[in-house]
């Protein structure tokens, strides 16, 4: 009997974030064969009550990024965006994220972060927006 255990290639973990903040950390590999646990995982957010006002993906310590994965991480973007949750994205240093992110386009597209800590502090656009026009006095 021949026994073979694959290594798990993606791993999620969820540390602790600020109230109304969900943050959720991957290390390995998000490609094709990957997606489904994130999703898996996203699904347990959004069912969460109260559902969190922004999701942060921290891409930081991923090894490698597929086409599969930035198309799911762009799904995963509409799928909150529709659910009225910010999707922040952290990139980290990491030329493998950064570098795919970059060469098709979604870093653009994508609400991009260095690192979870301005991630978590950024307020989002509309409240942004808003602050503007309150100290513009409109």
């Amino acid at each position: 009997m021949n026994i073979s255990f694959e290594p798990e290639r993606l791993q999620v973990s969820r540390p602790l974030g600020e109230t109304g903040t969900t943050i959720l950390a991957l290390t390995g590999d998000l490609d094709a064969g990957t997606t489904q646990k994130l999703a898996h995982r996203i699904g347990h957010v959004l069912a969460m009550d109260p559902t969190p006002e922004t999701l942060v993906l921290d891409l930081g310590e991923l090894s490698f990024l597929s086409l599969a994965g930035i198309r799911f991480l762009y799904a995963a973007h509409a799928g909150t965006g529709a659910e009225c949750i910010r999707l922040r994205v952290v990139t980290g240093c990491r030329p493998a994220v950064l570098g795919a992110l970059r060469a098709t386009g979604f870093h653009a597209v994508l609400d991009c972060y260095d690192s979870t800590a301005s991630a978590v502090l950024a307020c989002g656009r509309a409240e942004f927006v808003d602050a503007v026009q309150a100290s513009l006095g409109s």
